[in-house]
């Protein structure tokens, strides 16, 4: 079963029809049951207090060993791991502490960077982006304006991008089946966005027929096996129950996820490599994740904990010690074996594409043939669609229900940098 559809079921608001997203969620209900006394703890400061605290103990103790070993085995940063260093400070006040989150936005950006540069904005080339998410990290890469389509199936984060200069249009629609003619774009790129599908090879052959270069990332099997209570679980002989851990995050965190070897062999299978790095090994993984298992998420800070490391008698230590870890993890990770890699970027021409003779580029998500009027009528099947606070909803009439769900929560507040 396609692990996407969680997602989707989600933002409709049917979880219960795709069985991964079920699981995870009846888990997560007997965890919540279970969990009563410290969620009334929870709500009071005192919690917090004690997150805060264990995360300044975590981030001492790591600090003082991460020093110790580059004063012994460390050596001067080069390519990617240098230019991530350079990146550590963008990110400070979005991911205080959390130094996972961190460590990859300064990674996929100093993937991203010089490409986007180079080959994108000063040939001034066209781009899709798809699963651009609330588009905070989009807008680091992307500066020419107007020049980004997104696509989203999640309104509610989608929404932001209005908002932002370098974004043309704002497409809610499944990016399982891309409501895009094939041949239209110069670009496509997808952040953060495989690891949640188990069919790769169809929306990797659906990328590269639409854009003539294709930028993605991918996780492997150690983004679940390697955090913080599988680890534990498999250190201290408990393999069976690391298992089942690992099983159970990837369902909660809708995961499909290939070992290196074979998400190389798929990138070659659809398109000519122009450039391919990971980073983060598996070890500097578990080191980082850390920080996330004590404030109880992944990449995003708990906004109650956050709240607290930036507040005024913290937030200048808070900077500081989140600066020096990350900076000791990336010297950390480049003297590491890239063979047990955690992440991987790609960046690929394509084997498929053919330059389209048409500028029109939106095509009917029900029937998938026609043209859309300016109106957003399908020409071929007479289907209408809607648009919401200047995003265009283009979904197949199974999925209405996302923007039926999304009309009903409008009027709510939408908090940015959320991913």
């Amino acid at each position: 079963m396609e692990i996407n559809m969680g997602y989707l079921k989600t933002v409709s608001g049917n979880p219960t029809q795709n069985s991964a997203y079920s699981e995870a969620n009846r888990n997560g209900l007997i965890r919540k049951a279970g969990k009563k006394l410290i969620k009334k703890i929870a709500r009071s400061n005192l919690f917090f207090w004690g997150q805060v605290f264990l995360l300044f103990l975590a981030g001492f103790g790591m600090v003082a060993g991460l020093a110790l070993w580059k004063l012994v085995h460390g050596r001067p940063l080069d390519g990617l791991h240098k230019k991530a260093l350079l990146n550590i400070h963008l990110f400070l006040e979005q991911y205080p502490m959390g130094l996972y989150g961190l460590l990859c936005k300064s990674f996929e950006l100093a993937f991203l960077a010089d490409i986007v540069k180079n080959d994108i904005e000063k040939p001034k080339k066209s781009v899709i982006e798809v699963a651009i998410g609330e588009g905070s990290f989009s807008r680091r890469i992307f500066r020419r304006k107007k020049s980004v389509v997104g696509l989203d199936i999640t309104p509610d984060s989608l929404f932001h991008t209005t908002r932002m200069a370098h974004v043309r249009q704002s497409i809610v629609s499944d990016c399982l089946e891309l409501p895009i003619k094939p041949g239209t774009f110069d670009f496509l790129v997808a952040n953060n966005l495989l690891h949640h599908i188990s069919n790769k090879r169809k929306v990797l052959a659906q990328f590269s027929r639409i854009a003539e270069f294709v930028l993605y990332n991918e996780n492997t099997p150690a983004w679940t096996s390697h955090q913080t209570m599988p680890f534990f679980l498999r250190s201290v002989g408990f393999k069976e129950k690391a298992a089942a851990k690992v099983k159970e995050l990837n369902q909660r965190y809708l995961q499909d996820l290939w070992p290196l070897s074979k998400c190389n062999r798929e990138f070659d299978r659809h398109f000519v490599a122009l450039k391919r790095e990971s980073f983060l090994n598996q070890k500097t993984y578990a080191a980082a994740f850390l920080f996330s298992a004590i404030y109880g998420g992944t990449a995003p800070v708990e906004p109650e904990v956050k709240a607290i490391l930036l507040s005024s008698p913290f937030k200048a230590f808070t900077l500081w010690l989140t600066k020096h870890l990350a900076e000791l993890l990336i010297s950390y990770d480049y003297c590491m074996t890239r063979r047990d890699d955690v992440f991987v970027s790609y960046y690929g021409k394509s084997k498929k594409f053919k330059k389209a003779k048409t500028s029109n580029y939106l095509r009917c998500p029900e029937c998938r043939k026609g043209n859309l009027r300016k109106s957003l009528q399908c020409v071929a099947c007479g289907v209408s669609y809607q648009k919401m606070d200047s995003m265009i909803f283009l979904l197949e009439k199974k999925n209405n229900d996302v923007a039926v769900n999304y009309s009903i929560r409008r009027g709510e507040i939408k908090v940015a940098e959320h991913l």
